[in-house]
């Protein structure tokens, strides 16, 4: 297997030319060309079949449900895979394979243990496989040879056992990186943050069953789970709990306040930050400036706006100019260029952008939902020290996030989410990632070290 690992944004250049190669010819029965199926002998046909069919009951269709997506960035979820099958006129089969994302599912560590045997076994029946990613570990744990992309360019190729995370990292953001920010501080949980009870909703396939939890000052929750099994309610609840379509039962407590019956809008003035799990639907207006985005959310907040009788809010273009300056130089903001549009920006910039939005207003209760989806190594490094930062200063953070190395560096709890309602919950260390995995899937696991 040859692995490509490459910041976020490359993937963009990269993702046509792969679904190029990718592109099955017509399909019919397992997947074999109709029209070469007809030229190949009955005998010799009804033995290739066999092979497809088992092919494709041992591989393919459990990586239905297990195969993950292994192409990040714009490009997330729940993954499908495509396999196409053509008949050679030396009788053997060749297989080309398509891993992409759609949304909706991430892998539990069982999950991914069974996805990289399969691939290795694969590998071993002489089948050349492709992996284009950011994530270091899976370059390492599953190819034999890796070419490092940055800016549309290759910065090198190694042979995998001769490589590094810390090498291949530094290839690709082109500093040295710290691949795993620890905590300076032990955690000292304070007062509620932010308490939610019995939280209820049944819409469909959308549901939250019972949730309770809080969240401490001065500590980090993640919230673990496959993705589609009630993240994004929970999120929903927590902003704008006043819908009846995001919540029909429970109570939401806030910085000391019941918050249950508010909007969106009344929540943002308190000091409360939202990271949201799609920054380009729920933290970013991409059409506008980045000056315009930094002031989204905080179009009330009396430092930015200030009321003329007779007019309405007037923008404090000075204080706002000076925010964006902050954003460049505390938050490392790029480019720094007045005017630019937010989608002008890159992936990492872009959230950047919303994390100095967020932290203006110095938040008491941060939500962080996978805060470093679609950004490079280097960026997810600084993230995360803003995340401990945060933290220290006495905030409670909610961070919600698919990535499990993530939620095991940064938790201080952790509470596992399966089919809408909190299923086990572990203190830092607590548990291994069998246990979680085993949560995660809605296996028993016993509650222990809660706070």
């Amino acid at each position: 297997g040859h692995g490509v690992a490459l910041p976020t944004e490359e993937l963009r250049l990269v993702l046509p030319f792969v679904r190029s190669l990718a592109q099955p010819p017509a399909m019919s029965g397992f997947g074999v060309s109709s029209a070469r199926l007809a030229t190949v002998p009955p005998a010799e046909r009804d033995a290739f079949t066999q092979k497809v069919a088992a092919t494709i009951s041992t591989v393919v269709n459990p990586a239905i449900d297990a195969l993950a997506a292994y192409i990040d960035g714009t490009y997330r979820g729940k993954t499908i895979p495509y396999v196409g099958i053509s008949h050679q006129p030396n009788g053997d089969a060749y297989y080309r394979y398509l891993i992409h994302k759609h949304t909706g599912l991430d892998l539990t560590p069982q999950e991914i243990d069974a996805l990289f045997a399969n691939l290795r076994r694969l590998r071993d029946e002489g089948r050349t496989i492709l992996i284009i990613t950011h994530k270091l570990k899976e370059v390492l744990a599953l190819s034999d040879e890796v070419t490092v992309l940055r800016h549309g360019r290759s910065v090198g190729s190694i042979e995998t056992a001769k490589a590094s995370a810390e090498l291949l990292a530094e290839w690709m953001v082109g500093r040295k990186v710290v691949l795993e920010v620890k905590a300076e501080h032990e955690s000292r949980p304070g007062v509620v943050r932010m308490k939610a009870s019995g939280l209820r909703l049944d819409a469909g396939r959308s549901k939250l069953r019972d949730v309770s939890f809080e969240v401490r000052a001065g500590e980090i929750v993640g919230i673990a789970g496959v993705e589609g099994n009630g993240q994004s309610e929970l999120l929903r609840a927590l902003m704008d709990p006043s819908d009846p379509k995001v919540l029909a039962g429970g109570r939401v407590e806030l910085l000391g306040q019941e918050v249950s019956g508010w909007p969106a809008s009344r929540i943002r003035r308190l000091r409360a930050g939202f990271l949201p799990e799609d920054r380009h639907r729920d933290g970013m207006l991409l059409g506008d400036t980045v000056e315009q985005n930094l002031l989204l959310g905080l179009q009330h907040h009396p430092r930015f706006v200030r009321e003329v009788p007779g007019v309405g809010g007037v923008i404090r273009a000075g204080e706002l100019g000076r925010a964006l300056e902050r954003a460049w130089t505390q938050y490392d903001l790029r480019p720094r260029t007045r005017g630019i549009l937010g989608r002008g920006l890159s992936g990492g910039n872009q959230q950047k952008l919303v994390i100095a939005r967020e932290f203006e207003h110095d938040p008491e209760f941060l939500v962080a939902a996978h805060p470093t989806r679609g950004v490079d190594v280097g960026a997810i490094e600084w993230i995360h020290r803003r995340l401990f930062a945060a933290r220290d200063g006495g905030a409670g953070v909610l961070l919600v996030s698919s990535e499990l190395d993530e939620i095991f560096a940064l938790s201080d709890r952790i509470l596992v989410i399966f089919d809408g309602a909190i299923v086990a919950e572990f203190a830092r260390g607590a548990a291994t990632p069998q246990e979680l995995g085993l949560a995660m899937s809605g296996g028993t696991v016993a509650k222990r070290g809660s706070a």
